[in-house]
């Protein structure tokens, strides 16, 4: 006979059982066996652990599955997802690895939205793809972003230099010896001490607190976009204390026949003209009423000049500025060539 009285695999409760044709039955043996399995799960003493290879199949469950520990080796073949509690580092792990190749694979979360880190501070991916982190981030290597918001205020410090928003709109980049440079929403850039600019430098405007712009070398070259320097606001003055202007220099504003000045002080400009007085019969004269562009303060000194005339020479025309004012002046020519003829007339007024 080859009956046992205490199942290995079931110890708390067990029961006996024949291993031979020839053993005996009991009919307590019956109510043993329903009282192991009727509390049968597979921990110890309370059946076999189920193996891995048993499963097939989806596994859907009803409730939330732990992992306390991690105890057996990985498998040394395939790729899969790996979810464990490792208590040496004290953290749960998800990981996905090639054990064949011994490479990392790809992980992916999905989600509405997706959130990582400890539930008072969560770091979420929403579905058009935007990260909101409630706190510090630190980046080891380099960020690539196509547009990064700040909501409160923005701090980025390396070694002893940083770049932070003391408030408003504005945002502000301090190097190792505290030299500040703020740079405003309006495009505005203000720097504590001396700008350096090694290259080109563009911009609509360029300011300085004390009014004066210096070069390494003592020669400053000022170039517009179109190959000109323009002073336009203010007292509009280039003012030399000493020196010399050597080259071209041009002066002109936006008008094309008005050249304003400064000598000593007292400011000047130029206008210029021509116009042609027609049908002028011999011995007779005619007037056109020229009024300036820009107006003097005083009258200005007007000169006149002429043309070949269509009858006679020059010698037989004469031309004149008469009742100059300030906004204008009577152009005057006189024919005594003995025909009637036409006479193109220049004039040119200087004054403040």
């Amino acid at each position: 006979m080859a009956r046992i009285e205490t199942d290995p695999n079931y110890t708390t409760p067990t029961f006996p059982r024949a291993t031979a044709g020839p053993d005996i039955f009991k009919k307590e043996d019956v109510q043993q066996l329903a009282a192991a399995v009727s509390t049968h799960d597979h921990t110890s003493g309370k059946g076999l652990r189920i193996t891995t290879s048993a499963f097939t199949g989806s596994v859907d469950l009803a409730d939330w599955y732990r992992s306390t520990g991690h105890t057996t080796p990985f498998a040394s073949t395939g790729v899969g997802i790996e979810l464990f509690y490792d208590p040496a580092a004290g953290a749960g792990v998800v990981q996905v690895y090639n054990r064949t190749t011994a490479v990392w694979a790809p992980l992916r979360l999905y989600g509405a939205t997706v959130s990582i880190g400890p539930p008072s501070a969560l770091t979420t991916y929403d579905a058009s793809g935007n990260c909101a982190h409630p706190q510090n981030v630190t980046v080891g290597g380099n960020l690539t972003a196509t547009n990064v918001t700040v909501n409160n205020s923005l701090y980025v410090q390396a070694g002893g230099a940083r770049i932070d928003s003391p408030g408003g709109d504005m945002v502000r980049i301090v190097n190792s010896a505290q030299t500040v440079l703020d740079l405003s929403v309006g495009r505005n850039l203000t720097v504590a001490g001396t700008t350096v600019v090694t290259g080109s430098l563009t911009a609509s405007q360029v300011a300085s607190s004390n009014q004066v712009f210096s070069t390494p070398s003592g020669t400053l070259y000022l170039r517009g976009a179109d190959g000109n320097v323009h002073i336009d606001s203010g007292g509009a003055t280039l003012f030399a204390a000493a020196g010399q202007f050597t080259g071209n220099v041009t002066v002109q504003n936006n008008t094309s026949n008005i050249v304003p000045f400064t000598v000593g002080g007292v400011f000047e400009h130029i206008e210029h003209g021509s116009y042609t007085i027609s049908n002028v019969g011999n011995n007779s004269g005619a007037n056109q009423q020229m009024t300036f562009t820009r107006a003097f303060n005083n009258a200005p000194i007007v000169v006149v000049g002429m043309n070949t005339p269509t009858s006679g020479d020059i010698k037989d025309w004469h031309c004149g500025a008469q009742g100059t004012t300030p906004t204008g002046f009577n152009l005057r020519a006189y024919n005594t060539s003995g025909s009637t003829g036409n006479c193109s007339l220049y004039w040119f007024a200087m004054g403040n």
